[in-house]
This record gives C-alpha cells, structure tokens and sequence, in this order.
C-alpha cells in the first residue's frame, strides 16, 4: 500500500498578467467613480448654498413688507374691544329699521325677492315682486318716506306676462343714512 500524501497547504503561484491587468482596471475604475462623486458632491453643496441664499433674500423680503406686531397692554384690550363694537353696530345700522320696514309690508301685495346690502357704498339692492305698478309705486314711496334710506331709486322692472296676474318683477336700490 502506498502512503498518501495530505498537502492542505498549496503552493501559491504569483499571480499572472491577466490577474494584474484586471486588478489595475478595477483600481482605475475604483479612482474614476471616487471623483465623479466628489465633483457631483461639490456641485449638490453648492446648488445648496445657493438655494439657501434665496431663501434668506426671499425671507428678508417677506419679513420687511410685512407689518411689525402690535402689542396690547392691559387697558388697551377693552378700548380696542369697544371700538370694534363700534365699527360693527355702525356698518350694521340701519337693520333693525330695515326689515321691522320689510316685516310691515306683510299685508300688502309685495313679495320680497333678494336683499343685497354693500356696507362699503352704504347701499342696500332689494329686488322684488308686486301684484301691479300700482303697488309698485306704493313700495317705492314707502321707502322714500323712511328716514333711515337716501336716494331710493328704481333701476329695472319687467311685467311678468307669463303669470295670469301678471306680477311686476323690480330692482331699488336705497342709501341709508348713518346715524
């Protein structure tokens, strides 16, 4: 019987040109992604810095046109309360005197159709429907006869020949005067 021989360490050759060249590549490739990503790198932190700078510039701007805060101490608080009561009892006025006016013309034949109050122009548009002229005109001089509404004024009206009764569709507009 022969004796076998058990090598469990091998004997290592140097490696070969193909071994070398692959190697090289690899290192050449290796340096070549290294700094297309320092210069992608170097581009993003710059693009960055210059977002960042429009941002403060944009932010600068917004912050200068914008109006500084008012601070209220105690006392101030109730006054500027009170004047906004004021300011809202004023634009709302003539209300209360408006539709207690609206309210009384139940009985008559007058069908109220839109109210459309400017608080700017101080002007109230009522558009509205009545039996006939006649109670059209009877609305009218109502309106004018209230000492709460300037400038009472008819600006359209169209006969509804469609309706058997024939109704008169209309539009008014009144100032109202501040109190």
């Amino acid at each position: 019987m022969e004796r076998i021989r058990l090598d469990f360490i091998r004997q290592h050759a140097f490696p070969g040109a193909l071994s070398w060249s692959l190697g090289g590549l690899g290192l050449i490739v290796l340096v070549v992604v290294a700094a297309w990503a320092y210069v992608v790198s170097q581009e993003t932190e710059a693009h960055g810095r210059e977002v960042a700078a429009k941002l403060r510039q944009s932010a600068a701007e917004i912050e200068a046109g914008r109006p500084k805060g008012v601070r209220f101490d105690g006392q101030q608080i109730p006054e500027e309360w009170n004047r906004a009561i004021k300011v809202s009892t004023a634009l709302n006025n003539p209300w209360g005197d408006l539709l207690g006016m609206l309210e009384a013309q139940v009985d008559r034949p007058v069908g109220l159709l839109s109210v459309e109050a400017d608080a700017v122009r101080r002007e109230i548009t009522l558009f509205v429907e009545a039996k006939n002229f006649d109670e059209m005109l009877a609305f009218i001089n109502d309106l004018k006869s209230r000492d709460f509404l300037t400038n009472v004024i008819l600006h359209a009206h169209q006969e509804n020949r469609q309706d058997r009764e024939n109704p008169v569709r209309f539009r008014v507009t009144a100032g109202w005067v501040e109190r």
